[in-house]
């Protein structure tokens, strides 16, 4: 489903898996279908989707200036796939999930009831802590992604990139939206070589 209003584009990919992107991207005369804010297919899973195809469906046929992962915080996370992720951030998009996964910080629950601090807790966030649960980590939360005359904005992406950072700076902390800092130089033969004769 796509939505258009004032020269902006939302697009909720739902379960959409690459045969129709395939079929999206002929219709649309192998024009790329672009868009302010993506609902990332299949929870950022496209389970049937390797590389060549990843490359294929985030440099042809769509791109996104956000790109919002709806994810659920669990013990054995499959969705977001590293792959997914990694091809979303090359294609220049900005990443929100809407929980925390072990896939981004060791222990998420250590984090309730979120890394951004939920405006006002509803649904089984708010549910579980009155449980005193820990299930159900936000990271972004609700993502509210707003069309008027002055552009397409997501509300608390600052405070919510901001938050990340926090996160990332961490020792357990190790968001996928995120590269992982580097250690040491990276190896440079040329160099290595130079210093060796």
């Amino acid at each position: 489903m796509v939505l258009d209003h004032l020269g902006h584009r939302i697009v909720f990919a739902a379960d959409s898996e690459i045969p129709q992107w395939r079929e999206i991207y002929n219709r649309r005369q192998y024009k790329k279908l672009t868009c302010d804010v993506l609902a990332v297919p299949h929870h950022g899973g496209l389970v049937n989707a390797g590389g060549v195809d990843l490359d294929w469906l985030y440099d042809k046929a769509l791109s996104a200036e956000f790109a919002v992962l709806s994810v659920g915080t669990r013990k054995n996370p499959k969705h977001p796939r590293e792959e997914v992720v990694a091809r979303l951030l090359t294609s220049g998009a900005t990443l929100l999930c809407t929980q925390l996964t072990s896939k981004c910080h060791d222990t998420p629950s250590m984090l309730h009831p979120s890394v951004l601090r939920p405006l006002l807790p509803f649904g089984r966030s708010a549910d579980n802590a009155v449980k005193n649960r820990r299930v159900c980590i936000g990271c972004a939360g609700t993502v509210v992604a707003a069309i008027d005359a002055t552009g397409c904005r997501i509300e608390r992406l600052r405070e919510h990139q901001s938050a990340v950072d926090t996160l990332a700076a961490t020792s357990a902390g190790h968001p996928l939206c995120r590269p992982l800092p580097q250690t040491t130089a990276p190896f440079d033969a040329e160099s290595a070589q130079e210093t060796t004769s």
